[in-house]
């Protein structure tokens, strides 16, 4: 029978490996190879377009693209998504940089289509390296050298399973996921070393910057590197005051570096700005200043000084940006929550995927609660309890905002996998141990499956669900041909060719007529783009008569109708007397002229005429 480990025991372990450094890397490295290797062979020979699947992986390329082509890097208005003046996007510059500069470099020896391909490609695979480096580092501190290829064998299936790492996947998500794995690698380690702490403020702060909804999970970090003062006094000072400067430098110098001095003082609550980064910096500061000054203090001196760190950065938050501790969707119009909002998947919340989709509960949470019952179960058997009290109120963050949205789960089961690791490797170890044991054999075998997530996905597939099927349905319909969908490039191939104007086209296809046509579209699935959203759907749902007049008033000039798009069926059903139900069943108004199209193109085409 394998003992508990002790945490001083794995301190010395973590210490004395080779694996502690050059170990980790070189198990890291091995490990990336064979996961690029499998992803370019795959993306070879399945891909049918060399950007990502998600909307947001064209958005960030037409955004990529307008900064190689000259616009100002602290300026990321859209100027051709939504009404006149464009839309003030909420994306960072800092995850548009290395893209832009890898274009500009290629372009030099290539075409620009050519290194525009290149850099999309090796982006999102140079990310596996430090996702690898912190889950490897990290599941190294839980259960040693085991428990690192445990670590490592369960990020290699999440990846390749994945869409987030294949070339092609710009979305910020990717870079976001391999900054928390590297906070979290440095805040596992036992030894608190400031490096190893310094480490975790850094990854932290970039985090942040790169996109707020990091937010829940680097506040959790932040409480942690704060009680690790709080309990362990001068042990984990040094440590604890390198996180807190690190912190702070990084959003310093980030706050500089991707916000354009006329905007220090805007307050934003969906991206970085001075919302965050006041209370942030505030707290960084304190917690640095509070270690600093005591020194060898008693635990309740120091309880004390945390509390008014505590209420320090409370003040700030509640003087600077009272706004932001309401609900994100608060202020969003109703119309919108009805029609786009709660139709997209990830953001779903768990009463709805319980009420609507129970069977893909497992996709979602089966790993998290898993590791959330191994992880109490060891501070229980006071297994490695300080580990696993720092992986604790992590998992329970990433678990409550899943909670809120499963958009949540890729962190959510960033943490699982380090958490439930070193299980494997204890289980492993035992069956190996007893290898006639058939019980210890299928323990191992079962949490192995069990940690993994698609593994939920496969059994949700042979359970009945007819909304699941529903949705296949749909997406056969209209998505499986990508080269005649209603955004491929043979639907939007004649658009391109027309001189540049304002279009009306469903949400769901403006990315791609930014991306192929030099045209503005009205409306894009972006939660800043509201105006224009309601415009589509109120011109949608208008009878001809008034769509023609509000099409005339927004300087509409082109309608590109997609009868297969999900909104706008919805739509035509909601209201059989406006434009689009007109539009569906062929009813062409008078106001608009048809523009013929490629055979086998989806996408319809009129030209609005002045009514």
């Amino acid at each position: 029978m394998i003992e508990p480990m002790s945490t001083d025991a794995l301190a010395d372990t973590v210490q004395r490996r080779p694996a502690a450094s050059g170990g980790v890397w070189k198990a890291v490295l091995i490990a990336t190879t064979i996961v690029i290797a499998f992803l370019f062979v795959t993306h070879l020979k399945n891909a049918t377009d060399y950007i990502g699947p998600d909307n947001d992986d064209g958005m960030r390329l037409v955004e990529v693209r307008d900064l190689v082509n000259g616009q100002s890097w602290f300026d990321t208005t859209q100027y051709r998504l939504g009404l006149e003046g464009g839309t003030l996007m909420h994306w960072s510059r800092l995850v548009d940089l290395p893209m832009a500069t890898m274009i500009r470099l290629f372009s030099t020896v290539t075409t620009p289509e050519i290194a525009e391909r290149l850099a999309v490609t090796i982006w999102p695979l140079i990310l596996i390296i430090p996702l690898f480096y912190g889950i490897g580092r990290a599941s190294l501190c839980l259960g040693g050298r085991p428990g690192m290829i445990a670590g490592l064998v369960l990020a290699s299936v999440m990846v390749t399973a994945g869409y987030r790492f294949r070339p092609g996947a710009i979305d910020h998500h990717n870079v976001q996921v391999s900054l928390i794995a590297l906070a979290v690698a440095g805040l596992l380690d036992p030894l608190r070393r400031p490096a190893s702490l310094a480490l975790t403020g850094v990854a932290a702060g970039l985090a942040i910057a790169v996109g707020v909804e990091t937010v829940p999970l680097v506040a959790a970090i932040c409480v942690v590197a704060a009680l690790l003062w709080c309990i362990l006094g001068d042990g984990a000072r040094p440590g604890v005051v390198a996180f807190a400067l690190t912190l702070a430098a990084t959003l310093c110098t980030t706050f500089v570096a991707t916000i354009a001095p006329a905007d220090y003082g805007r307050v934003t609550c969906d991206n970085f700005s001075l919302g965050f980064m006041a209370p942030s910096l505030t707290g960084a500061l304190s917690l640095a200043a509070a270690a600093l000054v005591l020194r060898s203090a008693r635990r309740p001196v120091r309880v004390g000084a945390l509390a008014l760190v505590a209420a320090g950065v409370l003040a700030i938050t509640l003087k600077v940006a009272p706004q932001c501790l309401a609900s994100p969707f608060a202020t969003m119009d109703p119309l919108l929550i009805e029609l786009w909002l709660n139709g997209i998947q990830e953001a779903q919340p768990f009463t709805s995927v319980l009420a609507n989709e129970p069977t893909n509960l497992g996709t979602f949470y089966a790993t998290g609660t898993l590791a959330l019952i191994v992880c109490l179960w060891r501070i229980a058997l006071n297994d490695r309890r300080a580990q696993y009290l720092v992986l604790l109120p992590l998992l329970l963050t990433a678990y409550g905002v899943t909670l809120f949205q499963i958009r949540g789960t890729l962190f959510l089961d960033l943490l699982a996998i380090i958490t439930l690791s070193a299980a494997i490797a204890d289980l492993r170890a035992r069956s190996h141990a007893e290898p006639k044991n058939i019980g210890r054999s299928l323990a191992f075998v079962g949490m192995t499956l069990a940690s993994i997530s698609p593994v939920w996905t496969l059994l949700a597939l042979v359970i009945p669900s007819e909304v699941r099927d529903q949705r296949l349905t749909e997406l056969e319909n209209t998505s499986l041909d990508k080269r005649t969908a209603c955004g491929s490039p043979l639907s939007v191939s004649q658009l391109a060719t027309l001189a540049p104007t304002t279009v009306l086209a469903p949400s769901d296809i403006g990315v791609s007529l930014l991306r192929y046509t030099p045209h503005r579209v009205l409306t894009g699935p972006y939660h800043r783009n509201q105006a224009g959203m309601l415009a589509e759907l109120q011109i949608g749902m208008a009878p001809p008569p008034e769509a023609a007049t509000r099409l005339a008033a927004l300087g509409v000039r082109l309608v590109a109708f997609c009868p297969q798009e999900t909104q706008t069926s919805l739509l035509a059903k909601r209201a059989p007397d406006g434009l689009y139900a007109h539009l569906e069943r062929g009813d062409v108004p008078a106001f608009l002229t048809p523009i013929p199209q490629p055979d086998g193109a989806s996408l319809k085409l009129y030209r609005v005429t002045r009514p």
